[in-house]
């Protein structure tokens, strides 16, 4: 005997509502997914600005605190005295360059950077300072930026890695 009307309609009701219900169900999912997708993009768009903003800051402090390191009248009367004495005396190139190793030394233990290096005009190492001193042989050539600007900031590819470098030039007067 087939299922009375009564039964066959609850089964359609019942069957329906499943339907509809499972639907709404698949919808809302979507769309929360969508909208927490959504948010959490947000988020980290906020947060690339914020730490964008700070990396900047820190850039600039850096520099600005390697055209301090530039100016220490230490380091420079080490330079100046190391320049002048091999130029007209013939003085142990040696000692000299310890002397400016020294000074650089000092000033290595008040930055928080790995290394603290001078330099020559010709882009070869002079001396270098810190915990990563090792990694920056003197003699090791490396380009600087060409300019005349007081402070930069660039890449410098050495045998032991690739170092971003923040640099003041020194000046004599």
């Amino acid at each position: 005997m087939p299922p009375r009307l009564v039964a066959r309609t609850l089964m359609v009701t019942f069957i329906t509502v499943a339907v509809i219900l499972t639907v709404v169900f698949i919808v809302l999912t979507l769309d929360v997914r969508d909208r927490v997708r959504a948010a959490e993009t947000d988020k980290l768009k906020v947060s690339e600005k914020v730490f964008t903003a700070l990396e900047t800051k820190r850039q600039q402090d850096q520099v600005a605190a390697m055209a301090t390191l530039a100016e220490n009248p230490t380091l420079k009367a080490a330079l100046d005295t190391y320049f002048t004495e091999r130029r007209f005396s013939g003085s142990s190139d040696e000692q000299l360059r310890a002397t400016v190793t020294g000074e650089a030394a000092k000033l290595a233990t008040q930055t928080p950077a790995d290394v603290l290096a001078v330099i020559e005009t010709d882009g070869r190492i002079f001396t270098s300072a810190g915990p990563a001193a090792g990694r920056w042989p003197s003699g090791q050539t490396i380009d600087v930026p060409a300019g005349t600007r007081p402070t930069f900031q660039s890449v410098a590819v050495l045998p032991a890695g690739a170092f971003r470098v923040t640099g003041a030039r020194l000046t004599f007067t």
